[in-house]
């Protein structure tokens, strides 16, 4: 009975010293995988704005950044150049004359804290500005002007951006129209002024032609007339 007693209590304590590290191997994985979840690796291009406890405490990276579990809370923002591509958006002129303008807007992020807590979202703000701004310039300007000063628009446009994107941590790097798309009557009377400049230098053209073929003939004519006189003597 005595020998039982004892191989019965042998297995149990075997059996728990079993149990024990099993149960110490799972605790040990699980605060492996809080640490490694909490080991962020930030590229050279991105950089983490760092909350503790809800407060900003600073930006890290680029390389291998470490968050206290619970307590630490980071926000990853890419530094590199990005483009808005914004929708064609319907302008009124100066003289109440609609047209689509499409555009690109280039911006760069240089402040990461500005970023995340100036401003919700950047990239719907800086696309809701930048319509707004388009439509403010394309209203202080004649259609013809619109048409023609292109340049002036993107120049305008962006300067106008960045002072507001500033504070922001933004920067409006640069402005491009894609298309500026007048009226149809508009487009139709553009495309009759052109045929009739081409129709008008076709013309011109051909008098010019008509002219020099004139005076080319009249040349020779006189020239025969003088060597014919010079033979006559």
């Amino acid at each position: 009975m005595t020998y039982i007693s004892r191989g019965i209590h042998y297995y149990l304590v075997r059996g728990m010293d079993i149990v024990t590290l099993i149960i110490g191997l799972i605790f040990l994985l699980i605060i492996l995988s809080i640490i490694l979840s909490h080991l962020k690796v930030i590229p050279e291009y991105k950089r983490l704005v760092l909350f503790r406890l809800g407060k900003l405490i600073g930006i890290r990276g680029p390389g291998i950044v470490f968050l206290v579990p619970i307590i630490d809370r980071g926000v990853e923002v890419d530094l590199r150049e990005f483009v808005l591509d914004i929708p064609p958006q319907t302008c009124i002129t100066k003289y109440n004359a609609p047209v689509d303008v499409d555009l690109l807007v280039y911006m760069k992020i240089f402040d990461p804290n500005l970023a995340v807590t100036a401003v919700q979202n950047y990239v719907a703000a800086a696309t809701g500005i930048a319509v707004t701004t388009l439509r403010a310039i394309i209203g202080d300007m004649p259609l013809d002007d619109v048409l023609a000063r292109g340049e002036y628009i993107n120049a305008t446009l962006r300067a106008k951006l960045d002072e507001v994107t500033d504070r922001w941590g933004i920067k409006a790097t640069g402005v491009e129209i894609k298309e500026i798309k007048p009226p149809r009557e508009v487009q139709e009377a553009m495309i009759k002024q052109m045929a009739a400049e081409r129709t008008k230098r076709a013309l011109i053209l051909e008098a010019e032609g008509e002219k020099t073929s004139a005076i080319l003939e009249a040349e020779g004519h006189r020239e025969a007339l003088i060597k014919k006189g010079e033979g006559e003597k």
